[in-house]
């Protein structure tokens, strides 16, 4: 029999989750029948809905009689449905008697799933298409939703990301639907005097409605998902590299040499490849120093690599207003880069976008399937361990800090030679801090990291879209992209730990020990 841990790792608490539901749904109704004209009442209910959704999913993993948990639910639905008439649709009686109650939602959408975790296909295809042509509120959202929390039970992270991509498309229907991250990120931008459901449609339609804008949510998938990729194994073996911005940086500046006093005599693929060589050696190098230091003495390897940034860039700043500064002086710029030291474009975008996806793959079957990701990961767990097994501890931190730094490196590469066709002290512009975001959101899996760097290249082209089009200040679309980042953060927080009051755990033993 299939033990709790296997089935669902998380430790909330359902029996809190269906209270604060029905109080969020009872502040619903009550705005509803009796203060329609306040919205705040329909904001606040729109958190009972998910979390319905959410404890039926548990319901079906845990229930020892699925049957008799969809009859009770069958029966309050029914029981509800009167009183759901006379306060929502009293003038009108007869001709909404059709018109269900959520609770024949939740009913329908528990069918459809039990159908689909035992395989009895027609009832899943029944339940669907009933919550599809009948008048149910949500409709067979209700089914996707417990599909979400279904099968991403145990994968907190990309529960969060297609939580939040579920109710993106909602705002074009003019209503803020996700009960707390739209809600907060809406009254930001409501504080600026916008309209908040304007915005977000504004912030999707940006990154996502023109070619143009995908181009650009392309361009800044790019440096997100390679950083965070080159962060992973670092993170893997509890080395908290803080420097990848630096190691950009730095490998952007090694290639850069090539680009400008070699480009006159070498053709474009080998200088090219010559470029991203250097890169990923001046990147690795870089954050080879730190590695050292950790390994021979143990320094603080979080302050460290934090300090290489600043010293790097400084580095750069000296090389735009001295031996690099374009002629004439005084602009405190470097060249641009000749044609040949230029990536080339796939589907209008530079072809680093494939270059970072191929690293996907290879960093997913390195961590996963060498030796070498099973001494990281050995080490992660523990240094004494590791050591006891006969594995050279500090030769494998200098080791994988120096292919996380050529990672960035060749971020670093990309960057001048494919986004900006030059170098200048900011060309990291913050990816290898975001990215540690990426990488903890995904729990340091590679495929995960496509999806949520996607996900914040989207955020992060549509907050440039908003301080356009609706004169929201740029220090502003930052704080919304901040807000959804925090929430999304916190969910994971709120799976993997749970709040106990005082006295609620020794009643929950003597409950457990009565049954």
């Amino acid at each position: 029999m299939e033990t709790q841990e296997r089935k669902l790792r998380t430790n909330l608490d359902t029996d809190l989750l269906k209270l604060v539901a029905i109080a969020a749904m009872l502040v619903d109704h009550i705005g509803g029948a009796f203060f329609p004209e306040i919205p705040v009442f329909r904001w606040i209910g729109r958190l009972a809905f998910p979390l319905f959704c959410y404890c039926m999913t548990v319901g079906l993993l845990y229930t020892h009689d699925i049957r008799r948990y969809l009859g009770r639910l069958a029966i309050f639905a029914v029981v509800s449905q009167p009183f759901w008439i006379l306060a929502f649709n009293a003038d009108d009686i007869l001709g909404n008697l059709t018109n269900w109650n959520i609770f024949f939602t939740l009913f329908f959408s528990l069918l459809a799933m039990w159908g689909l975790t035992t395989r009895r296909w027609w009832i899943f295809v029944l339940g669907v298409l009933v919550l599809a042509f009948g008048s149910f509120d949500y409709n067979y959202n209700g089914v996707i939703l417990m599909l979400i929390f279904y099968f991403c039970r145990n994968k907190p992270a990309l529960l969060a990301g297609l939580y939040t991509l579920f109710w993106i498309p909602a705002l074009w229907g003019g209503s803020l639907e996700d009960p707390l991250a739209l809600v907060v990120g809406g009254l930001v931008i409501l504080l600026s005097g916008n309209n908040p459901i304007q915005g977000y449609a504004i912030i999707v339609e940006g990154a996502l409605g023109k070619t143009s804008g995908i181009r650009q949510t392309v361009k800044n998938f790019i440096p997100l998902l390679g950083t965070a990729l080159a962060i992973a194994p670092c993170f893997k073996m509890r080395f908290w590299n803080i420097g990848a911005e630096g190691q950009i940086t730095a490998g952007a500046m090694c290639a850069t040499y090539f680009a400008l006093f070699w480009a006159d005599s070498i053709p474009q693929v080998p200088l090219l490849l010559l470029m991203c060589a250097a890169g990923a050696i001046g990147g690795g190098l870089w954050a080879l120093v730190p590695a050292f230091f950790k390994a021979r003495w143990g320094t603080n390897e979080t302050l460290f690599t934090l300090m290489m940034n600043y010293i790097i860039i400084g580095v750069v700043k000296w090389l735009q207003g001295g031996p690099w500064e374009k002629i004439p002086r005084g602009s405190q710029q470097i060249e641009q880069f000749a044609s040949n030291a230029c990536l080339p474009r796939v589907a209008g975008v530079y072809c680093g976008w494939i270059v970072v996806l191929a690293l996907t793959v290879f960093m997913f079957l390195y961590m996963k399937y060498t030796k070498h990701g099973y001494e990281i990961a050995v080490i992660g767990e523990s240094e004494n361990t590791a050591r006891y097994a006969g594995m050279n501890v500090g030769w494998v931190i200098m080791r994988t800090m120096f292919l996380s730094g050529a990672i960035a490196g060749v971020v670093g590469f990309l960057l001048v030679s494919g986004a900006n066709n030059t170098l200048y002290s900011g060309v990291a512009a913050g990816a290898g801090f975001t990215a540690i975001t990426v990488a903890w959101l995904a729990q340091l899996n590679p495929f995960a990291m496509v999806g949520i760097s996607a996900l914040l290249a989207v955020l992060q082209k549509g907050a440039d879209t908003l301080n356009t089009q609706m004169g929201i200040p740029a220090s502003l679309s930052d704080v919304i992209t901040g807000v959804l980042l925090f929430f999304m953060l916190g969910c994971e927080f709120f799976i993997n730990y749970k709040l106990v009051f005082r006295g609620a755990e020794e009643r929950h033993k003597r409950k457990e020990a009565a049954k």
